[in-house]
């Protein structure tokens, strides 16, 4: 079977390129949680409820959806439609379709503004980063990073936004959003898959595929303070209150968890077929891992590391972020 990262490489091979977030969650008014989950196979998005941990609604957005993100203020969910070279906009309380915004070169990864009022979205060929308006719906500029965007984080104060090049040296380019100009650029390892930012902001973990570890980055400082072995995959993620790294060891099928203050393993876990960019919950009680090659979401407490349930979704899910609202 051919998976959602051969297609995109196939796809991006036909346009000269290789294979290249991080919004993960959002706070709505109230309790209640959704996961939005992409597949890719399937041109569509899953809705899991976090109560039941059942699929509640299956959303056509077309063209191979790859990267999800999530805002939080006026609430939105943005999907990128990486064939069809276009951004997808959804409402999340109502689960429809707002708007799609074209992009004119395959999408891949994006992420929101700290404040919402910008999306940002990777654009592998052109080595660029799309800056849109998600509610007039329209492209408002292009920032260059000159290599091969990947995932996208945006710092807690707004000031920066951190772009991972998934480059043969690896990095990290910071953008300054003031000037939407890249003011330095980060060593990591080689061709990094992804990175996740600490509540703080203070610390930046960047996990590099072809050298099977992770740096923690000092984003004051920007640069690595620490390397720690653990096999790396297409995915990352960090606990919201405790020092945990979860790094998705895609091709064995494992989550390997990690203290990121110290490099000690932590446990192993075993949720399916090629793990990848997945979700934890606001409160760090429950990671769901989603299942590439086993169209599945797989649950975890994280107390614990317990498996507690598996939820089919659609063909080859890709990313998901978590909604929290009524």
């Amino acid at each position: 079977m051919m998976t959602a990262r051969l297609h995109i490489a196939l796809g991006l091979a036909a346009l000269g390129l290789g294979s290249t977030g991080c919004s993960t969650f959002g706070r709505l008014v109230g309790h209640r949680q959704h996961i939005f989950v992409s597949n890719y196979k399937d041109d569509t998005v899953s809705v899991i409820d976090c109560d039941t941990d059942r699929e509640v609604n299956v959303i056509a957005v077309g063209d191979s959806p790859v990267g999800v993100a999530v805002r939080s203020q006026r609430p939105l969910v943005a999907v990128a439609n990486s064939t069809g070279k276009r951004v997808t906009l959804l409402d999340p309380k109502t689960m429809e379709i707002v708007r799609t915004v074209g992009v004119g070169e395959v999408s891949e990864h994006l992420v929101f503004s700290t404040d919402g009022s910008l999306l940002f979205v990777t654009l592998p060929k052109s080595g660029r980063v799309a800056v849109i308006d998600p509610d007039a719906g329209q492209v408002q500029g292009m920032i260059d990073i000159g290599r091969k965007p990947k995932r996208l984080a945006a710092s807690p104060d707004g000031r920066r936004l951190y772009v991972l090049l998934h480059i043969k040296n690896g990095g990290i380019a910071v953008v300054n959003l003031a000037t939407r100009t890249v003011q330095a650029t980060i060593p990591t390892g080689a061709f990094p898959t992804d990175f996740a930012l600490t509540p703080d902001g203070k610390r930046l973990l960047a996990a590099s595929f072809d050298d099977d570890n992770v740096a923690v980055i000092d984003t004051v400082a920007l640069k690595p303070i620490a390397t720690w072995p653990v096999a790396t995959g297409f995915g990352v993620l960090v606990h919201p209150t405790k020092p945990l790294l979860y790094s998705m060891d895609s091709f064995d099928g494992a989550v390997h968890v990690l203290n990121y203050e110290t490099g000690q393993a932590v446990t192993t876990l075993e949720p399916g077929d090629f793990p990848t960019y997945s979700v934890i919950t606001p409160d760090g009680k429950y990671l769901y891992v989603v299942n590439e090659d086993s169209s599945s979401i797989t649950k975890y407490d994280t107390e614990t590391n317990q498996r507690m349930e598996r939820v089919a979704v659609g063909g080859q899910p890709a990313n998901a972020v978590i909604v929290t609202g009524p």
